[in-house]
């Protein structure tokens, strides 16, 4: 007879209590169900295998990744937002699993105009211009934090004794974890967190992963924890999209997590974004408008964003002469369209629940 080892989660010493009454017991039955989730909560962060395999296979769970950028020099200058959302809940009654990660990702990139052309990252620069899955809403850096937040409420409620629907997911979590507190960004307090790097370290420690080379070309270490670009290489995704762009890191930490969970059964999509199309963000900040909010009043948010927007086309008209004026009017005319289709069909879209 073969027995199982079973590890403790708890390993410090405890006062031993006893109980002798009815009401005392009822009074500790209670607290199971909190101690349980804080456990969970706990062992899924530190990315124990068992335990992650556990949420995805509840196939109920709507797994958000976010990844941020920022300016290296001040941490609190937040350069770009994305995020790539699956609600698995929305795919179990039609019998779609795994999820298709080109069809079942929502996916969303946002650019800080504050900082878009005051900002270069040097050590390690970042590309706002090279978003691969659509386009990118430029957003000012207080719209931002009110953006996050209504992706986040898409939660289910707070609760001391069942996980939340929404798992939160990211590569190297506590920068980004860092940067939202910072922001006053409100996670409910049952909210799973998955970091890919950790999640991917114990299943290297555990034998589950084939042995790797750190960049030296010596057996790689088992507590050492691998950057996105290698992860998605030892998972044979062949990435042609730029990394460090906050809405590719996003999707593609997504799609390395459920790779690592099932990779026989997923369907990598074809990444890639022509190097041509690669923008550098230098040029005017007319060609990236600012996407309105929405408000309580959807009319109001409306005009006063055409109005902003028509305002801005007149100064710059005024500094146009010849044809360089013409040729600029009919970009900026394009433009404003672009911005008002992405606010009424884009923005509104992706702050909105999918029906399941």
């Amino acid at each position: 007879m073969e027995l199982d080892i079973i590890t403790p989660f708890a390993t410090e010493l405890r006062e031993l209590h006893r109980i002798s009454s009815l009401k005392e017991h009822e009074k500790l039955h209670a607290t199971l169900l909190g101690v349980a989730l804080a456990a969970l909560k706990v062992r899924v962060h530190r990315g124990e295998p068992d335990a992650v395999r556990e949420v995805w296979d509840m196939r109920d769970k709507t797994f958000l990744s976010i990844d941020l950028e920022w300016n290296e020099r001040d941490p609190s200058q937040v350069l770009e937002w994305g995020y790539a959302a699956v609600r698995c809940g929305s795919l179990k009654p039609r019998g779609e699993w795994p999820p298709n990660p080109e069809s079942a990702y929502r996916r969303r990139h946002y650019i800080v105009a504050d900082f878009a052309n005051k900002v270069e990252n040097k050590h390690c620069p970042n590309f706002p211009g090279a978003y691969a899955f659509g386009d990118s809403a430029v957003v000012s850096s207080t719209q931002l934090p009110r953006i996050i937040q209504s992706i986040i409420s898409l939660a289910s409620p707070d609760s001391e004794d069942v996980a939340n629907t929404l798992v939160l997911v990211a590569h190297g979590a506590s920068g980004d974890l860092s940067r939202l507190r910072e922001m006053d960004i409100q996670l409910p307090s049952n909210v799973l967190i998955i970091d890919t790097s950790s999640f991917e370290r114990q299943l290297y420690k555990q034998g589950l992963r084939d042995p790797m080379q750190d960049r030296s070309g010596s057996p790689r270490k088992t507590s050492s924890t691998i950057s996105l670009g290698r992860l998605l290489d030892s998972l044979g995704v062949d990435v042609n999209c730029k990394l460090h762009n906050a809405g590719n890191d996003a999707f593609l930490a997504l799609l390395a997590f459920q790779l690592l969970l099932d990779p026989d059964n997923t369907k990598v999509p074809q990444l890639g974004i022509p190097e041509e199309t690669v923008r550098p963000f230098r040029s005017s900040s007319a060609l990236f408008p600012i996407a309105p909010v929405p408000s309580a009043s959807a009319d109001q948010s409306d005009t006063s964003a055409a109005a902003r927007i028509d305002s801005r086309l007149q100064r710059k008209e005024e500094h146009m002469t010849g044809s360089t004026r013409r040729e600029n009017i009919e970009l900026v005319q394009l433009s404003k369209h672009m911005s008002e289709l992405m606010y009424k069909h884009n923005f509104i879209n992706n702050l909105r629940p999918a029906s399941p």
